[in-house]
């Protein structure tokens, strides 16, 4: 009797196994999963929400058919996450092109393109980067979308200059230019230290877009906003190219227009998020200083012109025609 039990639960044991190996390859397979690595952490409230945005998008314009794993700076260094995806270790990243400012200045051209996602993409502009980051690193882009301004958040307001003379300010590429010609002294930090740098004086004020300052809890340890703000905050949606070559054409198409939805965010989300942080910051004792009207008439102008100077004079070859471009179509950044 024991042994005829125990040879019928070996049996139905290998009936579930057999049946448990038959199901698992079409579980595994069902969906089509994306590593899909960012440089920022949760406290980046905006930039949280906005790849939730696109992990949401790509499950919901996939039919479930895509679906996307978020990894974080814990995993790769901030600065140092655009490699790792164009070897193909990771699938998808959205990141700012500042971030990779080493890799590559084109990407960061746009910080000084109108945000208007219809003339980034009718003029050609849109184009020209995706054709540079596909064959110069193995990216093919999603998106590149003109999100808030940026702006300087300090922990003492202005100087008598009515600029940033002698202050060491947290800065990216993108931002050195222009904190050079205000007198400031760029000191390259990822955005998990500044709160710490701010807090001990290693500096004197950060460079940043309009958003999460708040949920970096970076309004406890500086609180003077400076006007104007200036730039437009580029963006970047991009997937391994070898990956995207992979993908099915029907799932090319839900990527590309996981791309538009986005573009279209990254204005929306931040935008909200960075009202009510200027809320919140000026009813708990921030306050809004400006920048010296010798530095405040043509910031835009001005801070265009230096980084399309920085940009061409590191890499003029394949920075020249996106400036041109842009100037051609006069989709030159001037504010909202």
């Amino acid at each position: 009797m024991n042994k005829a039990r125990a040879s019928l639960t070996a049996r139905a044991f290998l009936g579930a196994a057999a049946l448990a190996a038959l199901i698992a390859p079409t579980a595994a397979t069902s969906a089509e999963t994306l590593k899909f690595l960012i440089p920022w952490t949760p406290a980046q409230e905006s930039n949280k929400l906005s790849a939730d945005h696109v992990i949401e998008a790509v499950k919901k314009m996939s039919g479930g058919e895509i679906q996307a794993q978020l990894f974080g700076p814990s995993v790769v260094p901030s600065f140092q996450q655009l490699q790792p995806v164009s070897s193909g270790a990771f699938d998808l990243h959205y990141t700012s092109p500042a971030y990779h400012a080493g890799a590559t200045q084109v990407g960061m051209m746009m910080d000084a393109v109108a945000r208007d996602q219809g003339k980034r993409r009718s003029s050609g502009v849109w184009d020209l980067v995706d054709k540079h980051y596909t064959t110069k690193h193995n990216l093919k882009v999603l998106g590149v979308a003109g999100s808030t301004s940026y702006q300087f958040v300090l922990k003492n307001p202005v100087g008598p200059d009515g600029g940033l003379k002698g202050m060491k300010i947290r800065s990216t590429p993108a931002y050195e230019p222009l904190i050079a010609h205000l007198g400031g002294i760029s000191t390259q930090l990822p955005p998990a230290q500044m709160y710490t740098s701010l807090q001990k004086g290693l500096v004197d004020g950060v460079a940043f877009p309009v958003h999460s300052i708040v949920s970096l809890k970076l309004n406890e340890v500086a609180k003077n906003l400076v006007r104007p703000t200036f730039g437009t905050s580029t963006n970047m949606l991009v997937m391994n190219y070898d990956k995207w070559k992979k993908l099915s054409p029907k799932h090319q198409q839900v990527m590309l227009e996981v791309g538009k939805s986005f573009e279209q965010a990254l204005y929306d989300i931040p935008k909200r998020v960075a009202d009510r942080d200027e809320k919140t910051m000026l009813s708990t004792g921030s306050q809004i200083v400006n920048l010296g009207p010798q530095f405040s008439k043509d910031i835009h102008r001005i801070f265009a012109e230096g980084l399309w100077e920085r940009g061409l004079k590191v890499q003029g070859a394949d920075v020249k025609p996106i400036v041109d471009q842009v100037k051609a179509k006069g989709i030159i950044y001037a504010g909202e």
